[in-house]
């Protein structure tokens, strides 16, 4: 029996509560492409950004799509496509954001701080992060910290933030480690972004930018908190005082276990 095929459509326009700009952003960040060229599909009725593929691939597809921000849907590949030949990209363009669609894509959870914050997770401070051979060595605070390392594979789930009460405005990255309960935690000018490929630039934010870029190519199935992945589409970190990251760490550890993460990304 042959199997069914189906395709991903853009049906033009975003969701309600999302800005044009924001989900051009997004979707250039997904795509790896430029915003123009994001704006041309989004203006179309129906541009077809994924084709001949089995139903959970083109769920996949269209949740990466909707969490951006993007009408779409799904349509068998049967179908009449009533596409306009002078309004669609080139059949090369179309081609090199299909290539582009196929690259590791992280998953998107939205996480409200309404959540009272447990001390079971509480985030572990880190002084370092450096890089391993197969993932990341972490370096405890103090000096007597320990050392050990986290696996790329068994990366979980990453959220960033800027510290209000501290000086200066630190910028953290939590890391959640699969079977580990509680997040590590550690200032992104104590990653040693030299270790890794990326970029380094003079602007830490910058050189944390190529590093988050990095381990979502490394984690393939990685998590990321929805502001964290604005920021890789050029917003700023989202500012939290301590009661706050604590609700953050808490919310996003307490849908970690349980099981539903799926569900939300």
């Amino acid at each position: 029996m042959t199997e069914n095929r189906y395709r991903v459509v853009l049906s033009g326009g975003v969701r309600q509560g999302k800005s044009l700009d924001e989900v051009k952003q997004r979707m250039a960040a997904m795509f790896k492409a430029s915003p123009p060229q994001m704006d041309r599909l989004l203006q179309h009725e129906r541009s077809i950004i994924k084709k001949d593929v089995d139903l959970e691939t083109a769920k996949k597809y269209a949740r990466a799509l909707e969490s951006a921000g993007a009408l779409c849907r799904i349509e068998p590949q049967e179908a009449p496509a009533f596409e306009a030949p002078a309004r669609q990209p080139t059949p090369a363009k179309e081609d090199r954001l299909a290539e582009k669609a196929e690259r590791p894509e992280p998953r998107v959870v939205v996480i409200p701080l309404l959540k009272k914050p447990e001390d079971r997770f509480a985030p572990v401070a880190i002084g370092k992060i450096m890089g391993a051979p197969n993932g990341l060595k972490l370096k405890t605070a103090g000096p007597a910290g320990s050392e050990g390392v986290a696996p790329y594979g068994r990366i979980f789930a990453l959220a960033a933030y800027t510290e209000t009460e501290s000086s200066g405005g630190k910028h953290s990255l939590l890391v959640f480690i699969e079977s580990v309960k509680r997040p590590v935690v550690c200032s992104i000018d104590q990653i040693v972004f030299e270790d890794f490929p990326v970029k380094v630039f003079p602007n830490s934010l910058a050189s944390f930018r190529g590093f988050l870029y990095f381990l979502c190519h490394k984690n393939p199935s990685l998590v990321l908190e929805e502001t964290t992945f604005d920021f890789l589409s050029g917003s700023p970190l989202q500012k939290l005082d301590q009661t706050q990251a604590m609700k953050l760490c808490t919310g996003l550890g307490q849908l970690i276990e349980s099981g539903d993460i799926a569900s939300q990304t």
